[in-house]
């Protein structure tokens, strides 16, 4: 099972068909896909910034998508939208900053919100800050890239996710591990 499939097999097991889910960080939209095929409405929301006009402070994770060309990106977006095309109003693409976006979403709206776009402390720590309002109350929000990585696994991109996780959310609600080093807590 490729890693996309695996984070889509830990969402599913905790939503149903016609809930509603925001995916924080798309990419080409391979677990979009999944989630869709599987009913539910999906909120494609990613920045689609090459390397260069990303952030320093994600940069410096190392995650490969702050090395990206322009064209990569191009490419990456273009296939997220091919992805949404044929879901019609259960797929909705939103392009800019994660925290800008989520603001402009009424509060409980979404039964989860799964976070994987900045892995920075920071960046995780700003993402659950302005998105988890967002979660209604009984739903989910989770995330990628928490706890220990796997070895050969850029170790500054995990150690963000982890330590803004434990700190934002560990003390108020119970941290659900999944496949695929997914997080997730039932607000």
């Amino acid at each position: 099972m490729k890693p996309f499939e695996q984070r889509a097999e830990a969402i599913l097991r905790r939503v149903r068909p016609k809930m509603i889910v925001a995916e924080v960080g798309v990419f080409h939209g391979q677990l979009s896909r999944i989630l869709l095929n599987g009913g539910l409405y999906v909120f494609m929301i990613d920045n689609w910034l090459s390397g260069e006009a990303q952030s320093d402070r994600y940069r410096a994770t190392g995650d490969f998508h702050g090395t990206l060309s322009v064209e990569a990106v191009e490419a990456a977006e273009k296939s997220a939208k091919a992805v949404a095309r044929p879901y019609g109003s259960f797929a909705q693409i939103y392009k800019g900053n994660s925290n800008t976006i989520a603001r402009s979403f009424p509060d409980k709206m979404f039964d989860m919100v799964f976070l994987d776009a900045d892995h920075s402390y920071d960046g995780v720590k700003e993402d659950i800050h302005e998105w988890m309002p967002k979660v209604k109350p009984g739903g989910w929000l989770g995330g990628h890239d928490y706890g220990e990585p796997p070895p050969g696994f850029n170790v500054g991109m995990n150690f963000g996710v982890t330590a803004a996780v434990e700190e934002m959310i560990a003390s108020w609600y119970v941290i659900e591990t999944d496949l695929n080093m997914t997080w997730f807590a039932r607000l």
